[in-house]
């Protein structure tokens, strides 16, 4: 981002699980996603995905989706639409 970078993206894989510090607003406004996709499985010890990454999202109007209530999800793309693949 200091190098003024385009960082914009369709698809976001939500950094350190979810984690609360992983994926920056000021990030998140560069990358403006459509999806977000965070990998983490649902009884971890630490409480992934965080509260605060999930409202941050849900704020952006992000569709997001967990894997332990998706499966695996993956995207198809010819390079002009894409496509979202869950199980």
């Amino acid at each position: 981002m200091a190098q003024k970078l385009d960082l914009a993206a369709n698809v976001l894989k939500v950094g350190h699980h979810g984690y609360k510090d992983a994926t920056s607003l000021e990030f998140l406004n560069n990358v403006n996603p459509e999806y977000a996709v965070i990998s983490t499985n649902k009884n971890n010890k630490l409480g992934y995905p965080s509260r605060e990454i999930l409202h941050r999202l849900e704020n952006h109007n992000i569709k997001t989706f967990i894997t332990y209530e998706s499966g695996t999800v993956g995207f198809k793309t010819d390079g002009v639409s894409l496509q979202l693949i869950t199980e």
